[in-house]
């Protein structure tokens, strides 16, 4: 993997009936408990690398404390 400047979180969230609603209609049929993550890509090489199909997904990895 590589770290990517310029690429920025800018939601994430479990799919639930509150938010299914405003999910897009490619989107409704995925189930309840689905992690929902959008960036915003403002480096403008990987941009282009998206729109030409160079790049078409990515890994999410992250560290994380379960409180029990």
């Amino acid at each position: 993997g590589v770290n990517v400047d310029g690429v920025i979180l800018t939601k994430s969230f479990l799919i639930d009936e509150n938010n299914r609603i405003d999910l897009p209609k490619e989107f409704l049929d995925l189930p309840t408990g689905t992690w929902m993550i959008e960036y915003k890509i403002e480096n403008q090489e990987v941009w282009e690398k998206v729109k030409n199909r160079e790049l078409n997904g990515f890994s999410v990895e992250g560290i994380f404390k379960y409180n029990i």
